[in-house]
């Protein structure tokens, strides 16, 4: 059989999956004798590719006379060359890799012909998990689709009653309208906390999403009003900058501040934010998160400012369900409060002394979290999912903690609902504790 040409095709085909890089390589050579110059060729290229090395690839090619569109998509993905890879998904898609083809649709734009490609490859194995996640991952970056979160949240001094609604609506060439909307109904709960407050907050808003190769950005605006009426900006920027490293800029005007209870409902915050991730291996992430900002009241009163940051490393134990991640973490806030004048929060305040702002504090604690995709993404199965937040609190010197829990899955298809009940013994800075119940719809259209 060592004789047979077809024979030892098949078989170095197959081998090289399951020995070492210098056995095989020696075996190869071996078989060079009896090995056709093509077959002996795409063996060397299928080897090299299967070790990701680049460089001897590409001379390999060159040296060829005719190279496999395989190959060639396969190089290009390599060297993003998007040109090329749009050129061979345009003559030969059909006889492509399926995951070279995804890749490639992705990367050069053709999100419409990357969804076909998944569909058309779950109709001819609906049991493949790798196409089955490809699928959702398209869909919860690219697909049309409506969010709505309502609830009841009970904080120290509060009790909501909130909707928050959220409309995507992909336009083409990677562009989507944006439109969101807030409607809150508040009620003091302890008359220690609150004098006043206003009985109702809302938000309107609309925006533009811009998705790219390597990240997004976009640009919101509309107006909110609680205890006075204000117009909020934001802007959002997310960039992979290498296949290890990813960073997210934030700035907004009129942003939303839960730092406090009174800033929940009186007030808001001017901010600067910058969170970078970088990735040691697959399952391991580093993460740093660094705020400046600047509080006012819904009057536009000055109120103080704040830095604020969180240093954190993520394990994801697995990615399928059920997901377990362990992050340890660092919390920190240092602000400070200017209470020459309240604005429209002074009326709400028992006390004038009372602080607005929260107090210095920071944490150290792990997040612990179970099963989470079922609680945010488009999954097909209902089941639980839970986390746990144990911490120290170094501004009261005592350890406290948080959880979450609930359940998700799919609803009618092609959606997902989750029930979800929260709890939390301090609030940043504050005292606060906080428990919420709601429910989260999200729907692709």
């Amino acid at each position: 059989l060592k004789e047979d040409g077809e024979f030892m095709q098949t078989y170095l085909g197959v081998r090289m999956f399951f020995v070492g890089a210098d056995s095989f390589e020696q075996e190869l050579l071996a078989a060079k004798p009896v090995l056709t110059p093509a077959a002996y060729e795409e063996l060397s290229l299928s080897f090299s590719l299967r070790e990701n090395i680049d460089e001897q690839v590409h001379q390999m090619a060159k040296a060829m006379t005719k190279t496999e569109p395989w190959i060639r998509l396969n190089l290009a993905l390599s060297f993003d060359d998007e040109t090329s890879q749009q050129d061979l998904l345009y003559r030969y898609y059909r006889t492509l890799p399926l995951g070279d083809s995804l890749a490639a649709a992705q990367n050069t734009g053709q999100i419409a012909l990357a969804q076909d490609l998944v569909f058309e490859g779950l109709q001819k194995n609906e049991k493949s998990v790798p196409l089955y996640d490809q699928m959702r991952q398209l869909h919860n970056e690219y697909a049309d689709y409506f969010l709505m979160e309502s609830g009841y949240l009970d904080r120290t001094g509060i009790s909501q009653t909130f909707s928050e609604l959220h409309n995507s609506y992909y336009l083409a060439r990677g562009y989507s309208f944006e439109a969101e909307a807030f409607i809150g109904s508040n009620v003091i709960n302890d008359a220690e906390v609150f004098k006043s407050m206003p009985g109702t907050s809302t938000a309107w808003g609309i925006g533009v999403k811009k998705r790219f190769a390597r990240g997004f950005y976009q640009f919101d605006m509309g107006v909110k009003e609680s205890a006075d009426r204000y117009n909020y900006f934001s802007f959002h920027y997310n960039t992979d900058v290498s296949r290890r490293l990813s960073v997210e800029l934030f700035v907004d005007k009129g942003s939303k501040a839960d730092e406090s209870v009174y800033l929940l409902v009186g007030g808001y915050k001017d901010r600067i934010g910058l969170q970078t991730r970088y990735s040691l291996l697959e399952s391991s992430q580093i993460g740093v998160y660094l705020e400046n900002a600047e509080f006012s009241s819904d009057d536009g009163a000055y109120i103080g400012s704040g830095i604020s940051g969180r240093l954190d490393f993520t394990y994801l134990q697995r990615s399928a369900y059920p997901d377990i991640s362990i992050t340890p973490y660092y919390t920190f806030g240092d602000y400070s409060e200017d209470k020459s004048s309240r604005g429209v929060i002074e009326p709400m305040l028992n006390f004038p002394d009372t602080d607005v702002i929260s107090e210095d504090f920071w944490y150290a604690g792990v997040d612990l979290s179970y099963g989470m995709e079922n609680r945010y993404n488009y999954v097909r199965v209902w089941r639980p999912f839970f986390s746990l937040s144990p911490y120290y609190n170094g501004r009261q010197a005592k350890y406290n903690y948080g959880f979450s829990a609930g359940i998700g899955g799919e609803l009618f298809g092609q959606d997902n609902l989750s029930l979800v009940v929260e709890y939390s013994e301090s609030v940043g800075g504050t005292s606060d504790q906080l428990w919420k119940t709601s429910f989260r719809y999200k729907i692709l259209y």
